[in-house]
């Protein structure tokens, strides 16, 4: 017992110091919505987490603490808004790869846990809804949780249809909204990594497409769900676009890319491209299309006339006031994406230099 003591005196001082080096890592306002949440008061950590970064701080420990405050009233209240905001903020705080706020996450791992798996059923709830939000909410299972699990294939499986089924729907036949679904299904079931998306409208829907038409969609479809990274980091592959035109300054994926990404695959497959970066300079290139057909290019513009902003991507179909089409920067990714035809500009037909 005697040799007790001494050894607890040797000891104590190294515990104290660890404990003081650890919370001389957080600053006031750290500890401070640290606390709040620790005393469960989520409404002022909320208010207090919020009001540091609006003042321009990127305190990823205070995206850290909103993001488990607001899943806290979350399964309170069951507002969907809430856990949306969780996960976005859960997202900022990058708790996998930032030192100090990885090592406070080792200690919520089952909230995480909850958080995944919320996340995960709010995204297959606006399945049949909405697109480009159960889309976006895998991609935050993907980026957040590491999640690659294709839960599209799970919650729908996809239907290959051929030219020798009898029961082909009309709206397919005709290129119309269904056929829109059901290209957009086949690419979420990754059907495309394996199998060619020119050869599967040629040869298993009779849709003529002329040599340079079938490359283009190839080249295109190989980038599908190819998006944006949210915060400070880029994805080198939107910049090499910018970088293989010549564009070398341009070193962010937040620069307007829908140009740079259809002039970069367009380059790549020896077709003429528009000089530039903006969408409204494809209506210089290739030749005029009245009646268009997959394949063709399609330039929107916004603003009127004397605007230089707009939108250019390849035409997949259309409906009565809907223009479908496969792009980049359609909801920050490579996607098909819907446009309004009151905002159309024009085809064009690809053309090899």
């Amino acid at each position: 017992m005697k040799y007790l003591l001494p050894l607890y005196l040797i000891v104590f001082p190294f515990l104290v110091s660890a404990q003081t080096k650890s919370s001389e890592k957080l600053n006031f306002q750290q500890r401070r919505i640290q606390n709040l949440y620790l005393k469960k008061k989520y409404d002022k950590c909320i208010a207090v987490g919020y009001n540091n970064i609006s003042k321009g701080y990127l305190d990823r420990l205070s995206y850290y603490y909103l993001s488990l405050a607001c899943y806290e009233l979350y399964k309170k209240n069951k507002n969907n808004y809430l856990l949306n905001r969780s996960v976005k903020y859960l997202n900022n705080s990058h708790f996998k790869t930032n030192e100090l706020v990885n090592k406070i996450a080792i200690n919520n791992e089952q909230t995480l846990k909850e958080i995944h798996l919320n996340l995960i059923d709010l995204a297959k709830s606006d399945f049949e809804q909405n697109k480009s939000k159960y889309q976006k909410k895998l991609k935050y299972a993907k980026d957040i949780f590491g999640d690659t699990i294709n839960y599209v294939s799970l919650w729908r499986p996809t239907k290959i249809y051929k030219k020798t089924d009898s029961n082909i729907p009309r709206e397919i036949k005709l290129i119309g909204n269904q056929f829109f679904n059901h290209l957009s299904e086949l690419f979420d079931n990754g059907y495309f990594i394996k199998n060619s998306f020119s050869s599967y409208l040629t040869n298993e829907l009779n849709i003529n497409l002329n040599n340079v038409e079938s490359k283009m969609l190839n080249k295109i479809s190989t980038f599908y769900g190819l998006s944006e990274i949210e915060g400070k980091k880029h994805n080198n592959q939107i910049i090499s676009f910018f970088h293989e035109l010549g564009y070398n300054y341009i070193n962010d994926d937040e620069t307007p890319w829908c140009a740079a990404f259809i002039n970069y695959c367009a380059k790549k497959i020896g077709a003429q491209y528009a000089t530039g970066l903006r969408a409204r300079n494809w209506m210089k290139c290739g030749k005029s299309s009245n009646k268009p057909s997959i394949g063709d290019v399609v330039v929107f513009g916004y603003g009127g006339k004397n605007s230089k902003s707009g939108h250019v991507a390849m035409y997949i179909s259309e409906d009565f006031d809907s223009i479908y089409c496969l792009g980049g920067n359609q909801s920050n990714m490579v996607t098909i994406s819907s446009y309004c035809k009151s905002d159309l500009l024009g085809y064009r037909k690809l053309i090899i230099n």
